[in-house]
């Protein structure tokens, strides 16, 4: 479908396909999601529908825009191809058996680059869709749908909660972590595959709604779609019961207040103020009515006590915590194993994307990450639109909270589909302001 359909449609197809995070569109040993498959499409379309071919270049080759991320691309590659012929048999974990496997050539140097490759590509994309008013108009839209989409997933979850009835859209070949309780909760996993993975994206869905607000730079009925989807997001976030979300959902509630009251009481003109003020008094309505909550049924807090002492506190007793901190020191050592140069993408799992970072693409290729990273979130915004200069600020606080999970849940070197986003438009806004900048 995504093939023949217009490019908004297969915009809008490529942020509903994110929410089939374990759903393999080809039966067999290799595993390829639904968004592996939007995601080229959507690209192949915004290249081939009137794309600035003079601006693509520029963007894969500066190293003010994407330049140091293509760099770090063909690194990785080098190491990928070259790793398991000049170092095999070091150790590495398999991704799909969670066992100590030597390094060698398998399917996970296909499909792991791949994704990477994929997640490249969205940052291509999206990109090219942030340079024109339209473009970003398309981008709202489809964030705004993958977040109904996520929300709908995990209100399924809930309902055939002991059943399977969601088993056909969990039919990913890696390894599954779906343990269905903690500390008497049912843990909401939505079509993903394992709970820091459904939790750790709403998280990051829910991020780049409130600080980047991207309907609130096109205006219209979206803009006011965007806080109360981002609230659905954050529940959604918390029923995973994922202690790397917990965190993050901590850090987002405080830095989205400081920010809503940072524009409430230094913001330029009234509308941003009113609208900061607005944001204000419905943090206050919630609070109030948890307030409210708690004060009828008091007890409630006991088993929001339990959960955090079993999912936060005591995390390091669990069982997922001492196999991926086993996922890590293996591909830690296979990494030291390699004098740096890296086992290659897809050549090992670990539980932390910095670990995955270093472990797979090497040294050299991590410090080209470093610095693409440094350089979207340190380069000044020209002074241009305010709802546009607004989004590439708060991509730099979304980016902050969507590391928190990916932090300590990530496997691969693949930097998933909200980095990606945000990477674009924090490289993209200098570029969109600068024609003002030159009137």
């Amino acid at each position: 479908m995504a093939v023949v359909a217009p490019m908004r449609v297969a915009l809008y197809l490529f942020f509903a396909s994110l929410a089939f995070g374990s759903f393999n569109t080809i039966p067999g040993t290799i595993t390829l999601i639904p968004y592996a498959i939007c995601a080229p499409l959507l690209t192949l379309k915004i290249l081939t529908n009137g794309a600035n071919t003079e601006v693509l270049i520029d963007a894969l080759l500066n190293w003010r825009r994407l330049g140091l991320l293509t760099a770090f691309f063909v690194v990785a590659m080098v190491v990928t191809l070259t790793a398991p012929v000049l170092f095999a048999g070091v150790p590495t974990m398999g991704l799909n058996t969670g066992l100590v496997t030597p390094l060698g050539f398998s399917s996970g140097n296909v499909t792991q680059p791949l994704y990477l490759l994929i997640s490249i590509s969205i940052t291509i994309s999206i990109y090219m869709l942030m340079i024109d008013a339209t473009g970003r108009e398309m981008l709202a839209e489809g964030l705004l749908l993958g977040g109904v989409i996520f929300c709908i997933s995990g209100v399924l979850d809930i309902i055939f909660t002991g059943t399977n009835f969601l088993a056909p859209l969990r039919t990913a070949t890696y390894t599954l972590m779906a343990d269905n309780e903690i500390a008497g909760m049912h843990r909401v996993i939505g079509f993903n595959n394992e709970a820091s993975a459904y939790g750790g994206t709403t998280l990051c869905l829910a991020a780049i709604l409130l600080f980047v607000r991207p309907a609130r730079a096109v205006g219209g009925w979206l803009a006011h779609a965007e806080l109360p989807l981002a609230g659905a997001l954050v529940v959604f976030t918390i029923l995973s019961t994922s202690s790397g979300a917990y965190v993050g959902v901590c850090v987002l509630c405080i830095l989205w207040v400081g920010s809503v009251a940072y524009h409430a009481l230094f913001a330029n003109n009234v509308a941003e103020k009113q609208s900061s003020v607005s944001d204000i008094a419905l943090v206050g309505i919630v609070f109030a009515l948890c307030m409210i909550v708690v004060l009828i049924r008091p007890h409630i807090l006991d088993a929001a006590y339990q959960a955090f002492d079993t999912i936060v506190l005591q995390k390091k007793t669990t069982s997922s915590y001492l196999e991926r901190s086993n996922w890590n020191r293996v591909s830690l050592e296979g990494m030291a194993q390699t004098f740096g140069y890296g086992v290659g993408v897809g050549s090992t799992r670990a539980s932390s994307w910095p670990v995955a970072l270093i472990s797979g693409a090497g040294v050299l290729g991590a410090a080209l990450m470093a610095a693409f990273i440094a350089r979207c979130v340190l380069t000044p915004t020209p002074p241009g639109k305010t709802s546009v200069r607004r989004m590439a600020a708060g991509a730099r606080i979304a980016l902050l909270v969507c590391a928190i999970p990916a932090a300590g849940a990530s496997t691969s070197v693949d930097y998933g589909f909200a980095s990606a986003i945000l990477f674009a438009i924090m490289a993209a806004i200098p570029m969109v302001l600068r024609p003002e900048r030159r009137r």
